[in-house]
């Protein structure tokens, strides 16, 4: 699996990427490329957003996009959503699942998610047939200019085993990176003007031209680096715990000896607003990820957030397709923000209550999401029309 998201690997998927980003580009300006100043659209961007990443990971899975931004089967997206509150469900009482009771008393949700699973299936299968025909394969390949993800697994042998993967693993692997995560960034930067001021005038910085712009350098702008990571933290794509066994002997945490066979986790949406590691927690400050005198953050507070910030996860388990994930969504992020003025709807926001302790009257925004394993936003509803002097850097 790690062959597909290698440093090898990762430059040949930029073309199809930046082809997808160019799609939702042209939607957002009504269905015209970016050329003269345009006018305000509304839009969800999570429903946006959403059916960017899937059709970019459809194509790098399979080979071919499932067309959800041209607004082909987006049904389907409420089967996702579906898919992760079932497997948030189980995961939590694994008796559901064993016993069939979930079934029973979640139907709706067995459903969509019988249904997503047959959607993944379809294509995994008609992706496996080309395992017969190596030559039309390589040829698909070559056409592409990349190899898929799939085809990096169906070409491959495990690592333990030495076996080549059969269709389940295949199709766990095809399901699991479809359920890949989306922040919301969009809605802390439009939601702080000076943030936006701030990016803004980086991007056209780093960036003189739109054709600048490139899913392989995009990431190396670092206050949008900083904007994206400090959106994961208020908002982190898995908010609550993903738990450990103890093993034999028991383990001390903290102080207080934890027996063997308890289940130990810290939920990421506890530990990143912990104040320990982030001065004034509760506050989108990008600012606090790059060590800089003005802005009163030294290398030593860097490092000590960084110390907790571990969006991805660590170790055996963590998220695989990490850098894919980073360079696909500090490019859309550059090219949306580079092209289009950005500002949230009015009285259109939902938001969270206030938190205890936490003084509202300096606008400490909580975007609403709900923690189904991976957490399921409604929003930002924001406006974009294309800059006024976005035609001298076209």
């Amino acid at each position: 699996m790690s062959k597909a998201f290698s440093a090898k690997a990762l430059p040949s998927y930029a073309p199809f990427i930046s082809s997808k980003v160019d799609e939702m580009v042209v939607k957002l300006n009504g269905g015209e490329p970016p050329g003269a100043a345009g006018h305000w659209r509304t839009f969800n961007m999570a429903d946006e957003v959403n059916y960017l990443m899937l059709d970019i990971m459809g194509g790098l899975c399979f080979g071919e996009a499932f067309g959800f931004i041209a607004g082909k089967g987006v049904e389907m997206m409420a089967n996702v959503h579906a898919r992760a509150v079932r497997i948030y469900v189980t995961g939590q009482e694994p008796l559901l699942k064993q016993l069939g009771l979930d079934r029973l008393f979640f139907p709706h949700l067995f459903k969509a998610a019988h249904a997503l699973g047959e959607y993944t299936r379809y294509y995994t299968e008609k992706r496996i047939k080309s395992r017969d025909d190596l030559e039309t394969d390589k040829g698909a390949a070559e056409e592409r200019g990349y190899e898929d993800i799939l085809g990096h697994l169906i070409n491959n042998k495990d690592d333990e085993t030495g076996t080549v993967y059969s269709q389940n693993e295949l199709l766990g692997e095809a399901t699991l990176l479809m359920m890949a995560a989306i922040n919301t960034a969009l809605f802390y930067i439009s939601n702080h003007p000076r943030v936006l001021r701030k990016l803004g005038s980086e991007l056209v910085k780093c960036f003189p031209k739109l054709q600048d712009i490139h899913p392989n350098t995009a990431e190396n702008c670092k206050y949008l680096r900083a904007c994206l990571d400090e959106s994961m933290r208020l908002c982190p794509s898995v908010p609550s715990s993903i738990p450990r066994v103890v093993d034999d002997g028991g383990i001390k945490v903290v102080g207080e000896e934890i027996p063997a066979g308890l289940w130990v986790s810290v939920p990421h949406f506890t530990i990143f607003r912990n104040a320990k590691y982030f001065d004034r927690p509760h506050d989108y400050i990008p600012e606090r990820w790059i060590a800089d005198e003005s802005t009163g953050y030294s290398p030593e507070d860097v490092k000590l957030s960084q110390t907790a910030f571990q969006p991805f996860s660590i170790g055996p388990r963590h998220c695989i397709a990490r850098n894919l994930a980073i360079r696909e969504m500090t490019f859309a992020l550059a090219r949306i923000l580079y092209l289009f003025d950005v500002e949230p709807v009015p009285n259109s926001g939902r938001w969270m209550g206030s938190l205890p302790g936490i003084d509202t009257r300096n606008s400490h925004f909580i975007h609403e999401q709900w923690d189904v394993f991976t957490s399921l936003e409604k929003g930002p509803l924001v406006r974009v029309k294309v800059k006024d002097d976005v035609v001298s850097r076209l």
